[in-house]
């Protein structure tokens, strides 16, 4: 299912609050349409750049600017995943940081991201499983699963929590 939230209205100042302030917005919106009892899941991604919160960009334009930045210092990825149990409405979340430094050749790569699309559809201006990008990382912690916005470790033990 597809949610219709105005992700502008919601504002943190701080990163993981943020993405747990989305992933529970989306999750209560699609409350509003489930009426049988499911495990609900909802996730929401930002990239922190220089303390800086990064959405999906607005413009190609603005995705390029965020890829060459890149270049120059690391990014931290900041995810979160509310999971809730809609018969009973137990609910349990989870954030996750993940941080990734690009060599300063990812510049090379700019066109062929935002060319393929994956550019416009990832928060910061990227999506970390493109092969484009893949020979430009430098260095990684955090796991890829969590990078990506779903760490399904986390996500198994958050569907323990609710239903149990």
């Amino acid at each position: 299912m597809v949610v219709d939230i105005d992700e502008q209205a919601i504002r943190r100042s701080n990163p993981q609050e943020l993405v747990s302030a989305l992933a529970n917005a989306k999750a209560d919106a699609l409350l509003l349409c489930i009426s049988e009892p499911a495990i609900l899941i909802t996730a929401d991604t930002v990239v922190l750049y220089e303390n800086t919160v990064r959405e999906k960009p607005r413009s190609e334009q603005e995705a390029r600017e965020f890829l060459e930045s890149y270049a120059r210092n690391p990014v931290e990825v900041v995810s979160a995943i509310v999971v809730v149990n809609t018969g009973t409405k137990k609910r349990a979340e989870a954030a996750q940081y993940s941080r990734i430094r690009f060599k300063p050749s990812i510049v090379e790569a700019i066109d062929a991201h935002i060319a393929n699309g994956n550019a416009m559809r990832g928060a910061g201006g990227f999506v970390f499983d493109d092969p484009i990008l893949a020979p430009y990382i430098e260095s990684f912690e955090g796991t890829i699963e969590s990078t990506m916005g779903l760490d399904t470790e986390v996500l198994q033990e958050l569907i323990h929590q609710v239903y149990v």
